[in-house]
């Protein structure tokens, strides 16, 4: 009964001013790409429509809110999928001015790969997982910290730890 109720005063589909109006938001909100923006706001609305909220006084000011949320919701998507690709031998390190490929510490002695071998032993599990973390996140303290579910001062500190055991094994930083 609800069901028929909602569906009277909301028919689940789209219709031809609801249409015009995602065109016209489109257009003001990306003049750049409207039909991008369009197409996804239309789906958007069709998924609303399927099961639309029982409680909608104004249908009208409901569609400009749920269009300005789904369209600021599509920029922030849009602006995560076209970061910068940044290769890691020009990454900068947000401590210093230096690469990261420049911050990785190189072995003094000939036989790097065993050095390596006993410096990597000697970190344990945790900390060989921040190096890890460490060269794929860039240096990045707070995501790294988000992925390691550990606070961005932690992540200093075992920045410190890890470089002083390097040098401790004669890898120059």
């Amino acid at each position: 009964m609800a069901d028929q109720e909602r569906h009277k005063r909301f028919p689940p589909a789209v219709e031809n001013w609801e249409l015009e109006r995602i065109a016209e938001f489109a257009k003001k909100i990306e003049p750049r790409e409207p039909e991008e923006l369009a197409a996804e706001l239309m789906r958007r609305l069709a998924v609303l429509k399927a099961k639309p909220p029982c409680d909608i006084q104004d249908w009208d000011a409901y569609l400009w809110r749920f269009l300005r949320n789904k369209a600021n919701n599509w920029f922030r998507d849009r602006r995560t999928r076209q970061k910068p690709i940044i290769s890691l031998d020009q990454a900068r390190t947000p401590e210093s001015n230096e690469t990261f490929a420049e911050s990785i510490p190189v072995p003094l002695s000939e036989d790097s790969p065993l050095a390596f071998a006993q410096v990597w032993a000697q970190l344990g599990p945790k900390l060989q997982r921040f190096v890890v973390v460490w060269g794929a996140l860039e240096g990045d303290q707070t995501a790294i910290g988000i992925r390691l579910r550990i606070h961005r001062n932690t992540v200093r500190l075992w920045k410190k730890k890890v470089r002083q055991i390097f040098i401790k094994h004669g890898f120059r930083l």
